[in-house]
């Protein structure tokens, strides 16, 4: 017969007819012996009233139940953590006696002196309006980082640690505050503001936030934060180019910016992308020739939502040319399926779909719509220079100017006569 008992192995004879007992009772520090076990994984336990008549080359294997009382334990009290502790490379937590304190959040834990602990910032935890500062500690082992939001450490006396917050609102500085990115495309940012953050200089906040920029150029910006953007004029200054609108994700009312050349916003809980659009200087939106209102009141259906559209007054230059459009799209959903069926609901060359439009049997003209209209440049690709083909977006809800649609339709008759 051999015998396992997790640290070593060795043969032992044992008299016909014997009982249980004849294999002794293994010891391991720390743990209590469970009985002997026919499988390695201690799971099929061997019968105690069995006799052993018939035992040659059966290895039985000791199984082991870890026994925190077994050993010298220290006391680990955290607050606003969670606890991880292994021994002997074995995850214990779930094994030891712990004491909470409903009315702190606070957690007392009997922990094995020697175990390895890991205490992790327990996010759920963290106050509204604040941010993880640190860790409050008394007794830990010199080193540790304490501005880390996970630490582990050897439990070799007691320990009380706790986390410490500060105002998110009054943070402001790269490598604390609470940030989301900014990108911003043909704009620059004039002014960061934050509140509440008395004696701070919004020039230097701006600073901060401009030399940190991110790899692909994009900002970190603390939430709450006030910011001021504005169309870049000296990029375009010798380029014939104008503002036209701005194209914006993240904002909950992007058609309250879209028009202005300049305009304050409060960084939300999450990034926001700002790209400035341009038009030919020589085209004026409002000629000072106006014909009076054109009322377009047709309706479409775009991947099963209607859209409607609105009256516009335009210029004499440009009212006949628009005359000619069946609708007046809003978006570039609305757009891109006008020229589509204008054009014969032409097949594009790429099977690729758009992740940012519908999937199912009935989003697919719109996908093909979008597809073709980019494949020939109708619609502005709004995607990051050296973005995957498969994961290239088309910004279906992105509204589209009067400029834009003229352009385009015209570009797509154009097409058309060439083809």
């Amino acid at each position: 017969m051999t015998l396992v008992d997790g640290d070593k192995s060795e043969k032992k004879k044992i008299d016909y007819g014997a009982d249980i007992t004849a294999l002794g009772t293994p010891t391991k520090q720390g743990y209590t012996f469970t009985g002997w076990y026919t499988d390695a994984g201690c799971t099929t336990r061997y019968p105690d009233a069995q006799l052993f008549t018939n035992i040659n080359g059966i290895t039985l294997y000791a199984g082991w139940k870890f026994d925190p009382d077994a050993l010298v334990c220290r006391s680990l009290t955290v607050t606003g953590g969670t606890v991880t502790v292994k021994y002997d490379d074995s995850d214990v937590t779930n094994t030891l006696t712990v004491t909470p304190d409903e009315a702190t959040g606070k957690k007392t834990y009997s922990v094995p002196e020697g175990a390895t602990v890991t205490v992790k910032l327990d996010k759920t935890a963290v106050p509204n309006g604040k941010v993880f500062d640190g860790w409050s500690t008394s007794n830990l082992p010199t080193g540790q980082d304490y501005k880390a939001e996970n630490i582990t450490f050897t439990m070799n006396s007691d320990v009380d640690i706790a986390a410490q917050y500060r105002d998110a609102a009054t943070d402001h500085t790269h490598d604390t505050a609470v940030c989301h990115p900014l990108t911003l495309k043909d704009g620059v940012i004039t002014s960061v503001t934050v509140p509440g953050k008395d004696g701070a200089d919004p020039e230097d906040i701006t600073e901060i936030v401009k030399k940190n920029a991110n790899e692909d150029g994009s900002f970190n910006v603390p939430e709450g934060a006030t910011v001021s953007v504005a169309f870049d004029k000296d990029a375009f200054a010798d380029s014939g180019l104008k503002f036209g609108h701005w194209d914006i994700t993240g904002l909950d009312d992007p058609n309250a910016y879209q028009n202005k050349e300049s305009f304050d916003f409060v960084m939300p809980a999450k990034g926001v992308t700002l790209k400035a659009m341009t038009q030919d200087a020589s085209i004026e939106d409002d000629e000072p020739d106006i014909v009076g209102p054109i009322v377009i009141g047709t309706t479409v259906v775009v991947g099963g939502a209607v859209l409607g559209y609105q009256a516009y007054s335009l210029g004499a230059e440009f009212a006949g040319k628009l005359m000619a459009l069946p609708y007046f799209p809003s978006n570039r959903s609305a757009l891109a399926m006008m020229l589509w069926e204008d054009a014969g609901k032409p097949m594009p060359e790429s099977e690729l779909l758009y992740p940012d439009v519908g999937q199912e049997e009935r989003d697919m003209d719109l996908q093909h719509a979008a597809r073709w209209a980019m494949e020939n440049e109708l619609i502005p690709d709004l995607n990051d220079e050296g973005t995957a083909p498969e994961e290239m977006k088309f910004y279906p809800d992105n509204a589209v100017s009067k400029i834009d649609v003229l352009k385009a339709w015209q570009k797509a008759q154009e097409l058309k006569q060439n083809a």
